[in-house]
């Protein structure tokens, strides 16, 4: 139904209206999760004190790059939705602090390898645990139902993000 056609049924209008002031509240909470003063705190609490210090990017290539033994460049840039050249320079941020190596692959030498070092996947678990216990405290302010539909709906508007950007692009 388009704007237009609202016009003749003022119910259509107003849940078109509410449905645009939640996608507005979901917007900002998105928002805030990413950048908001919680956010930057968090990202101290789960990364500090100890070295390195870690940027969002870098913690999200270190995530993926613990979950297999090794990846090729190719499959990591597109586990992690960006462009070769883009991953190159993340897996290369990540190696200048010791927390992944490349290597070419021992059957096909034109391929590169990735992988985490023992240090990356210490890093890695120390900071997934500690962002895990402010996430776990968080949620203890929700009861066990909110908890679960809570997570069910962020599981929900995530596949349905991903479905909508398939269909844009």
């Amino acid at each position: 139904m388009s704007h237009a056609d609202d016009l003749g049924h003022p119910e259509a209008s107003i849940q078109r209206a509410e449905l645009h002031d939640d996608a507005q509240r979901v917007a900002l909470a998105w928002r805030s999760l990413r950048r908001g003063t919680a956010a930057r705190k968090m990202r101290t609490l789960a990364w500090a004190p100890d070295p390195p210090q870690l940027d969002i990017g870098q913690i999200d290539s270190l995530d993926l790059l613990v979950r297999h033994r090794s990846w090729t460049m190719c499959e990591f840039a597109t586990a992690l939705g960006i462009d070769p050249s883009t991953a190159t320079r993340a897996i290369g941020r990540l190696i200048d602090v010791g927390l992944a190596e490349r290597h070419t692959c021992a059957t096909d030498k034109r391929v590169t390898l990735v992988n985490a070092t023992p240090l990356g996947r210490q890093t890695q678990r120390r900071i997934a645990t500690r962002r895990l216990a402010v996430v776990t405290e968080a949620l203890e302010t929700f009861d066990t139902d909110e908890r679960h539909t809570l997570a069910e709906l962020l599981d929900r508007l995530v596949a349905s993000l991903d479905q909508v950007v398939e269909r844009r692009t």
